[in-house]
């Protein structure tokens, strides 16, 4: 025998996160949820999320389910539906930004692992992310794929 676990996660991120100093042709959102650090001269900034994953301005929908046979192995997998508003990290700021599309994420992902004995694990995950009207642009689709394999030893 095994356990049975689920979850179910619902999310809420504001766009209200989200300072605007509006100047065109540049990258004016001042993230309150997030970190900036410009690279170059020529203004390259690299993002990175104090709050939520992927900032503010998005609703996640996720259902997860796993099963775990103690001391054997754990299957489980789960999909998540991503709506990002119009103005989130993907976005860079246009004048007519509030007549944009929204993108929309769907995520599947797999995992699983195997113990060995009571030092040794492996496993590994499969994650399919599949984006329509990425970066807020309509007929824009974007597709990836990973996969990961892991290896605990326990000493």
């Amino acid at each position: 025998g095994g356990f049975l676990k689920s979850n179910i996660e619902f999310t809420y991120m504001s766009p209200y996160f989200y300072l605007r100093d509006g100047k065109e042709n540049s990258y004016p959102l001042d993230f309150v949820v997030a970190i900036r650090n410009q690279r170059s001269a020529a203004g390259i900034y690299d993002l990175y999320t104090i709050g939520y994953p992927n900032g503010g301005d998005q609703v996640i929908a996720l259902l997860g389910l796993e099963y775990d046979v103690l001391d054997r192995y754990e299957i489980g997998g789960a999909i998540e539906y991503r709506l990002f508003g119009r103005n989130n990290l993907m976005t860079v700021y246009m004048k007519k930004d509030e007549e944009g599309v929204y993108t929309h994420l769907l995520k599947l992902f797999l995992s699983g692992e195997y113990e060995i004995n009571s030092q040794m694990k492996i496993g590994g995950s499969i994650t399919e992310n599949i984006y329509f009207d990425y970066g807020n642009e309509k007929g824009r689709f974007e597709n990836d794929f990973s996969v990961t394999v892991s290896y605990t030893l326990n000493i």
